[in-house]
């Protein structure tokens, strides 16, 4: 299993892909924790290669 998570906190503006590299599997999250429990069920369920990853939104100037 791997990780890519960027930030430590949650806000609005970010949101968590997770995606199984073994099957169709894949959920976009409001919150770290909900992806993270995500990723694990499914893990634990299939013993699948998942993969969670915090997406920002791009910062506007």
């Amino acid at each position: 299993m791997s990780r890519a998570l960027d930030s430590d906190s949650e806000s609005p503006s970010q949101v968590y892909h997770v995606v199984c590299h073994d099957c169709r599997e894949e959920h976009v999250s409001g919150t770290e924790s909900e992806a993270e429990a995500l990723l694990s069920e499914h893990r634990s369920a299939t013993d699948h290669d998942v993969e969670v990853a915090a997406l920002r939104a791009p910062e506007t100037t």
